[in-house]
């Protein structure tokens, strides 16, 4: 970059930065000039060469690093990144290991000058038969965490929001527990080709105040694209990620995911009976929610399919989706190790115009409870073509609480349970479905006075409908029980509000029911 006025400032600042930096145990290379503006172009001179990936380092003794010996290996908080300044959140580097084995540049930047963190076996801590201890000295970081403004813990504080493995990170939220991930971009995800998963391949770190906010930068690059990205973050008062992306694509893409975000979804209230495990539930989130640009709330609570699925819900103009976490009970798991009940919920606000497009729900099945099933993001209509730029703004909020505006009913529950006929035998081809929906606008009218609006597929019948107060839960709960049956191995799309006259009282609940869920087994 030419040397100007501005980044003859950048490096004198990072010179006067250089004493906080000497306090701790890392070393620097050579400062050089960084701005968003040289990332954009650096992401597009990237694209224009073929895609090369970097060399792997010590690809034998990193397949040796799985999950427990990786876990094992920490970086001391006071040897990290800002640990003593500049800024209030210290920044640790995660090692290399059997499923992030890609090194990934990491940079200091202080006042547009960046320098780059050099590895070094030393400011890393693990058993001494650790197989990393055979690691090379040149062998790179694997990504990196933000740990907690100091003032918010006085001793070990723990970390809120992390970088590790492709484009995937995370932040832990206002209920102190990670969860779903988001991910800079998901590429042909349960399409006709395999599943590309771009590389966050250097990051450029500003020091974070108090409050957790601050700014970071990142280079993607992968066989199909290239990204430039910006990621304004911060911890108070509210758990939030603003994200800026320019994308420059090498080739087509068929299915172009932006927002994208992971979650699992193993049994639940809707498939309890599929679980086999002595937990009442299994999940990181329950439903996708979706306040689209005409203005309903929508809710499709997730299954766990007996095959893939993909479910897109087209739209112009999304106010917001996300992946949420809506059993809030600890009853509802009873598991004091993983405490899912806690578990944030990521919604995406967007905050540049994103046109037309789909919100698209890919359903993977799965038998464990280890590692994600459930991917949602935007796909716009406008062909990801080869030699196209795409520009996205957006912000995630990683919450406990919900981003839909106040005023409707909201899904509390939905549940299946096999249905007996009056002389006890199984009812063939059908399931009890019962939707519990609560909110203060239910708790002075009468179900009696209200409609059930609900469209079914022309295979599916519904014979049966009750609708009625909550036994329990007081006059602003309702539960609606439905015996949906089937015929045909497709599944069955259901869409039901619950109305007064032409007021909705509810969010729209939609669902997707598999005849495999509707058969007695």
């Amino acid at each position: 970059m030419p040397l100007t006025r501005r980044t003859i400032l950048a490096l004198i600042g990072a010179a006067l930065a250089s004493s906080a930096d000497a306090r701790s145990s890392l070393e620097f290379g050579a400062p050089s000039p960084f701005d968003w503006d040289w990332l954009v172009r650096h992401a597009k001179d990237l694209a224009a060469r073929p895609y090369a990936e970097e060399p792997r380092p010590a690809p034998a003794i990193v397949e040796e690093l799985e999950y427990g010996p990786h876990q094992d290996i920490v970086q001391p908080i006071d040897t990290g990144l800002y640990a003593n300044g500049p800024g209030d959140c210290p920044v640790t580097f995660f090692h290399l290991g059997r499923l992030f084995p890609k090194p990934v540049r990491m940079y200091s930047l202080i006042n547009g000058s960046a320098r780059p963190v050099v590895y070094r076996k030393a400011l890393f801590e693990y058993p001494p038969d650790n197989p990393a201890a055979r690691m090379p000295e040149d062998a790179g970081f694997a990504g990196f965490r933000i740990h907690d403004p100091r003032k918010d813990h006085a001793q070990a504080p723990g970390d809120w929001l992390a970088f590790l493995g492709a484009s995937y990170f995370r932040a832990r939220g206002d209920l102190n527990q990670y969860g779903a991930s988001a991910r800079g971009i998901a590429i042909d995800t349960a399409s006709q080709r395999p599943e590309e998963f771009p590389d966050f391949r250097a990051f450029w770190i500003e020091p974070l105040n108090a409050d957790g906010q601050g700014r970071i930068f990142a280079l993607l690059d992968g066989p199909s694209l290239t990204g430039a990205y910006r990621f304004d973050v911060a911890l108070h008062p509210e758990s939030i990620t603003n994200v800026s992306c320019t994308l420059h694509l090498r080739r087509d893409v068929q299915r172009f995911g932006v927002a994208a975000l992971t979650s699992m979804f193993y049994y639940g209230k809707i498939n309890r009976f599929i679980g086999g495990d002595w937990r009442p539930n299994v999940h990181d989130s329950d439903g996708l929610a979706i306040w689209n640009g005409i203005g309903e709330q929508l809710w499709r609570p997730l299954n766990n399919p007996p095959h893939m699925t993909v479910s897109s819900f087209v739209d112009t103009g999304p106010r917001g989706f996300g992946l949420l976490q809506r059993a809030r009970s600890f009853n509802d798991f009873e598991d004091g190790d993983n405490w899912f009940e806690r578990r944030p919920n990521v919604w995406v606000e967007p905050t540049s115009d994103w046109g037309q497009g789909a919100v698209q729900l890919v359903e993977i099945p799965t038998d464990v409870e280890y590692g994600d099933n459930i991917a949602a993001f935007w796909v716009p209509r406008e062909p990801a073509h080869g030699g196209s730029t795409h520009s996205f703004a957006y912000r995630l909020h990683w919450s406990g609480r919900e981003h839909f505006p106040a005023g409707l009913a909201r899904c509390a529950a939905t549940r299946m349970s096999k249905p007996w006929n009056a002389d006890g035998t199984a009812y063939e081809q059908g399931r009890y479905i019962i939707i519990d929906f609560a909110g203060d606008i239910l708790a002075d009218i009468d179900p009696n006075d209200a409609q059930i609006d609900l469209t079914i597929a022309s295979r599916g019948v519904v014979p049966e409908r009750t609708l009625k107060r909550h036994a329990t839960e007081g006059p602003r709960a309702w539960r609606l029980v439905l015996l949906v049956g089937t015929s045909g191995r497709d599944p069955i799309e259901a869409r039901l509000v619950l109305r007064k006259a032409d007021r909705a009282l509810t969010e729209i609940w939609l669902a997707q029911l598999h005849p495999a869920d509707l058969t007695p087994g």
